[in-house]
């Protein structure tokens, strides 16, 4: 993995230098990267083949100089897809090198598609993009998907995808969650360094981690253990596991709802999850006591989760994917007791559909000029 990401870098150093210069020699380049001369013809050859440059032999003015090999940027026509899937619905975005989101586009799904088939649609839908602007290039392609629709067949559809793309495709194809490129996006925009976790509680709990700049893709198994690391003895409800306090019984929407219930001020409503988390939200918002109540003790839960993901993980910033002014209060106020420290300002957040979007475009685009 580390002498992956060393090419990896060395490669980027490459492209962002000739197209930063625009037009640069060979023998530039070999100066300028520190590369030798043998990865530069390598490097570019691979550049020249994904159409990010092109190779022209100039002669020097004078006419005494032998010609030499100089590489031309072709980043002005280069553009890249963001592929987000959220449930049946699968938006596609195209953007340039400066960020300029020039096209979206959106297509449903049939329910009961199967994942090959859902990846067909997809793929389709990118064949008429390409077809649509056949004047550009493309060159990179991030897929996207939200981990709480991980029991729909388009969930499945975009690894597919994501296998059949890297197949038939001369340009990176990655595939990645929503908290993963949100903690990116995040990491960049706040300038954060080192080790960086996200937790997201939902329909289950999600977590995402960010170092220096690259995504962690062994996550979701750490998840798996973390879902079940027993939080607290004084849970009412029993895990699957047979356990009390599991992370997974407490921090998920569904475990709130379930304690606003045990208050006895539900008013006989039937709450479903998630979808009746917002409603909780709303009515904590509207003077709610047992709502408040409710949520003030998820922030101080997800405090305990955060020091303990800190800890455990050795992390050198931890955040939490939340809106609610209950539970973000609590939440800094519970760590503040815990680690002695206070947590940034930003460490409780919550991004919309726009923002996965966007964070979907920027990783590709990255790659292109780092």
């Amino acid at each position: 993995m580390a002498a992956n990401n060393k090419i990896l870098n060395k490669k980027q150093r490459l492209r962002a230098t000739i197209f930063g210069a625009g037009v640069i020699s060979r023998k530039e380049l070999v100066e300028k990267t520190g590369l030798n001369y043998r990865s530069v013809i390598a490097y570019a050859e691979e550049l020249k083949q994904q159409k990010l440059i092109v190779e022209d032999i100039r002669t020097p003015p004078d006419d005494e100089s032998r010609p030499s090999i100089h590489y031309v940027s072709n980043c002005g026509r280069l553009y890249c897809l963001g592929i987000m899937s959220y449930r049946r619905t699968v938006t596609l975005a195209a953007a340039d090198v400066n960020s300029n989101i020039f096209h979206v586009s959106e297509i449903v799904l049939d329910e009961n598609a199967a994942a090959v088939d859902a990846a067909g649609q997809v793929s389709a839908a990118v064949d008429r993009i390409q077809e649509l602007f056949r004047h550009r290039t493309l060159a990179g392609i991030e897929i996207c998907r939200f981990p709480y629709a991980r029991k729909e067949n388009c969930y499945e559809g975009m690894k597919e995808l994501c296998l059949s793309m890297r197949r038939h495709c001369r340009i990176p194809v990655f595939l990645h969650t929503s908290y993963d490129a949100l903690l990116l996006h995040m990491a960049r925009n706040f300038n954060i360094s080192g080790r960086t976790v996200l937790l997201c509680p939902g329909d289950t709990i999600c977590l995402a981690m960010v170092e220096d700049g690259q995504i962690n893709e062994n996550m979701e198994n750490y998840a798996r253990r973390f879902r079940h690391h027993p939080l607290s003895a004084k849970a009412d409800d029993k895990c699957s596991c047979g356990k009390r306090g599991c992370v997974e019984n407490l921090l998920t929407h569904g475990a709130a709802i379930r304690r606003y219930i045990r208050l006895g001020e539900s008013e006989g409503r039937l709450f479903r999850t998630p979808e009746d988390i917002a409603a909780l939200h709303m009515l904590a918002a509207g003077g709610a006591a047992a709502a408040r109540q409710t949520l003030e003790e998820s922030g101080r839960l997800f405090a305990e989760a955060l020091w303990f993901l800190k800890n455990d993980l050795q992390a050198d910033q931890v955040l939490l994917n939340s809106r609610n002014p209950f539970v973000n209060s609590s939440l800094y106020e519970r760590y503040r007791e815990l680690a002695g420290t206070e947590l940034p300002p930003f460490s409780a957040f919550r991004a919309t559909m726009s923002d996965v979007l966007s964070a979907c475009l920027e990783i590709p685009l990255s790659r292109l000029i780092p």
